[in-house]
């Protein structure tokens, strides 16, 4: 014998085997047992039961369906009812954005003119303060190169040494500052 056999052959197993194939027999039974009834029922009725039961049964879809189109009808006048109501609603907002869109460009034209008179002014103040503060840094510059100029000289005095007991200017740094003037007084 096979292995599957033998575990089959178990007396645990054999039970187990036994209530499947016994469910298994059971529901086919009930299956064929309900399709005989079914088409049994059909049959024992005359054909006058059966057209009656059949022009019941359309009685009823028919005015299911009725009532179904009904439905649909209302649902579909209800519809169409908020769509003219939202257009009412529409042409007042249109014409409200209008209006308000006219005055907003009003008010954006006058802006723009403005701007036009006020960027001439704002240009020429400008140009005034750009003059001043150049003439400003100028005046602070020549000031400051005036006071070194004191200081040196001052300090040329206190010392008492005169130009000819100075010491003798280095070639090298003279090449170096070559481009800086004479009268430099940072030298």
């Amino acid at each position: 014998m096979t292995n599957v056999l033998k575990i089959a052959m178990l007396p645990r197993n054999k039970i187990l085997l036994s209530l499947i194939s016994a469910f298994i027999i059971m529901g086919i039974i009930y299956w064929i047992d309900s399709k005989k009834k079914e088409t049994g029922h059909l049959e024992n009725l005359e054909y006058s039961e059966q057209v009656r039961e059949l022009a019941d049964g359309m009685r009823s879809t028919a005015e299911q369906l009725l009532s179904f189109a009904d439905n649909q009808k209302k649902k579909l006048q209800e519809t169409e009812d908020t769509i003219l109501k939202l257009e009412a609603e529409k042409e007042k907002l249109r014409s409200a954005i209008a209006i308000d869109k006219d005055n907003l460009d009003a008010i954006f034209r006058l802006q723009e003119e403005r701007v036009k008179v006020n960027i001439g002014y704002e240009r020429w103040i400008g140009f005034f303060l750009g003059v001043g503060a150049s003439l400003f840094a100028s005046l602070i510059w020549s000031a400051g190169r005036r006071i070194s100029v004191i200081i040196r000289n001052k300090n040329k005095r206190r010392s008492g040494r005169s130009k000819s007991e100075e010491e003798p200017p280095n070639p090298s740094r003279e090449d170096e500052n070559n481009w800086l003037p004479k009268d430099n007084p940072f030298n």
